[in-house]
């Protein structure tokens, strides 16, 4: 079993490379060959071909597969969002362990994961950038989908459908997380040409 020494934070080139997959992801789930695939899935024929991997298993495995990792995604960009945006004011020292610990932000006892994530980590910033500040709605939205969904799977369960209708509403949630990180944080600042993951096709 590995010790804590076996573990490190997230590089940030990696945290850029979680966005890029998910806007690979986002638009394989919305396009017609992956439709095609999933409505195709059969016992017998066990295959979902992807531009990362083959699947030989149940639609709704990969759906759940798929929901963790675009979550962890999330979480890891909007802290490399906020460890940039610090730097780029340079005050990043000052806040460097709140971003190391998270937990120990003032007012995160009590909080979720999703109130320190998307309202205390990006206040750290400025007050004005917390979601709830922002967009109370979308912040609603996130709140019920981490209470609902993501700590579900978080903790033992998976997703329990092979409808991908009801699997396209999540990642057009977590679309629009992404744009209201983008409206504060121009990865652009800090690796020149780096926002085309920032432009999904939203249509």
């Amino acid at each position: 079993m590995p010790t804590e020494s076996k573990f490190r934070s997230i590089k940030l080139v990696n945290v850029h490379n979680h966005r890029s997959q998910f806007f690979n992801h986002y638009h394989m789930v919305k396009s017609d060959d992956f439709a095609r695939q999933i409505e195709s899935w059969q016992p017998d024929k066990p295959v979902i071909e992807t531009p990362y991997l083959s699947w030989y298993y149940w639609p709704s495995e990969f759906f759940t597969f798929l929901t963790q990792l675009s979550i962890i995604g999330l979480e890891s960009y909007v802290i490399g969002a906020v460890y940039e945006e610090l730097g780029i004011r340079g005050v990043l020292n000052e806040h460097i362990k709140y971003l190391k610990k998270p937990r120990t932000i003032p007012g995160a006892r009590g909080l979720g994961t999703a109130g320190i994530n998307f309202n205390l980590m990006p206040a750290l910033i400025s007050d004005e950038l917390s979601l709830k500040n922002v967009n109370v709605n979308l912040w609603e939205e996130i709140e019920l989908f981490y209470k609902e969904i993501r700590n579900q799977i978080f903790h033992g369960m998976q997703l329990d459908t092979q409808n991908l209708n009801e699997i396209i509403p999540i990642f057009e949630l977590l679309a629009d997380v992404y744009e209201w990180i983008d409206s504060w944080h121009n990865p652009n600042d800090v690796i020149p040409g780096s926002d085309w993951f920032t432009k999904l096709d939203r249509a």
